[in-house]
């Protein structure tokens, strides 16, 4: 343990809580409000098409027909988090709060694990103003409200991050098991956390003594064993090539645009954020404190998945998408703000608040969060429906097949109740015809951005 960063990380992992006492109080501040944003409107977030589109294809009887038919040959994901999914519907049924409950708690374990992360590789203030910038950053918040392989995908690899960070400060076994979990579980929850998985293994086999490299490499195997099975399916979902049907190559502004929407469109949270940035940069070009490993996981953790999803969807077919990118980021923002481990107590706390009121506010004001993330255009129709029933108006929409029927089995509609007429797939010409021989005098209609927008004139 000679090396100057073992010394440090072997301290920094002496307890399960690292920090000074006024740090510790600060984690759980920033986690309190961390949790009212992932929170706010529980249990009635409403659905995205996301969501709806995996919990339409997790109602089957068995894990088996799940796999096979809501996986297999029509998504490009790997099978864990329709697995879970499937599992927890099973034990809890599919109301709103019940599905998005265990992804909201993963998406604030993430933020627990990752605060332990960088105290150990760049110190307490960094920690502490990563946690705030985590904690407002829509990035996380949104991502983790939605019952997708994000915020899985997001907890997970936090984990392996700070278990591979604490096994290479003690080599203990506990940590060795949890490292192989969390790798095997990033690798089933979405392939970008697969490959995340695999350069932070590679990188610990680099970063460990003998000792250590023979233990992470059985792990390793182990890993590779238990992941084996779904290589079949990963093969065939290579072959799709990438997202082209609705999602174009990015563009040479893609970058800049990520960065201005990480800060909100705000010219105030991007004006402390990148303060932030050239101050962590002064400190540590005048401190002269340049850690190779963390340098390392910032490149390799942090910026190479972006590199890699950027260079893939140009070359060989789009993928890159700003969720696809969300389990490298903090590794990325950890190592650019690693400067600011020389800040005072006092500064560090104080610059946290900054990020966490500016960010705070620039979420609900300018992002708009709550008001988008409170509203479903699928909820609002199908309410529609039954307010034209009650009405005696005819409702028509254009909206899938699927929607419909999953709102109106959650919502114990019964077949005869709140009828409507579903434009989706039909000929341009029906719309015309329905309203040419309807004797209502009121009509109710939706859609979604997919219907064709010249029917409200035709209407």
């Amino acid at each position: 343990m000679a090396d100057p960063w073992r010394e440090r990380i072997r301290a920094a992992t002496a307890s399960a809580f690292p920090g000074t006492r006024a740090e510790r109080w600060a984690f759980v501040v920033l986690l309190a409000v961390a949790a009212v944003l992932r929170f706010w409107g529980f249990p009635n977030i409403p659905y995205t098409h996301d969501e709806i589109s995996a919990l339409v294809r997790v109602d089957y009887g068995t894990l088996g027909e799940a796999i096979s038919k809501g996986v297999v040959g029509v998504d490009t994901h790997p099978p864990g988090t329709h697995a879970f999914l499937w599992a927890w519907t099973q034990l809890f049924g599919f109301g709103d709060g019940a599905v998005k409950a265990p992804f909201i708690l993963m998406s604030l374990a993430a933020i627990f694990f990752l605060y332990r992360f960088s105290y150990a590789w760049a110190g307490g203030p960094v920690a502490v103003i990563t946690t705030a910038l985590l904690a407002c950053f829509q990035y996380t918040v949104m991502y983790g409200q939605i019952a997708r392989p994000y915020a899985m995908g997001f907890f997970t690899t936090a984990l392996l991050a700070d278990q591979l960070t604490r096994y290479l400060a003690r080599s203990r076994r506990a940590a060795l098991l949890l490292i192989v979990l969390s790798a095997v579980v990033s690798a089933y929850t979405h392939h970008f956390a697969l490959m995340l998985a695999v350069f932070m293994c590679t990188t610990g086999l680099a970063l460990g003594d003998n000792r250590q490299r023979k233990e992470l490499v059985l792990a390793c195997a182990g890993a590779a064993l238990l992941y084996a099975p779904n290589l079949p399916l990963f093969y065939a979902q290579l072959q799709w090539k990438g997202l082209g049907e609705w999602l174009t190559a990015p563009r040479p502004d893609w970058l800049p645009g990520y960065a201005w929407w990480i800060a909100h469109c705000s010219i105030a949270f991007a004006a402390v954020l990148v303060g932030a940035l050239g101050l962590a940069l002064a400190l540590a070009i005048k401190h002269r404190s340049i850690s190779w490993p963390l340098l390392w996981i910032t490149v390799i953790w942090g910026l190479l998945p972006l590199v890699i999803g950027y260079a893939y969807s140009v070359w060989r077919a789009p993928v890159l998408q700003y969720s696809v990118v969300l389990f490298s980021f903090p590794n990325l923002l950890i190592g650019a703000l690693s400067g600011l481990r020389w800040l005072q107590p006092v500064q560090g706390f104080s610059l946290a608040g900054v990020c966490l009121t500016i960010g705070t506010f620039s979420l609900v004001q300018d992002r708009d969060h709550f008001a988008v993330t409170g509203t479903s255009k699928y909820e609002d129709t199908v309410r529609g429906t039954l307010a034209a029933d009650t009405l005696g108006a005819l409702a028509v929409v254009d909206v899938p097949d699927e929607v419909m029927r999953f709102y109106r089995t959650l919502w114990c509609i019964t077949p005869s109740q709140a009828p409507y007429f579903n434009l989706r797939y039909r000929a341009p010409g029906t719309l015309d015809s329905l309203l040419a021989t309807t004797t209502a005098t009121r009509i109710f209609y939706g859609q979604t951005t997919h219907g064709d927008p010249e029917n409200v004139q035709r209407i």
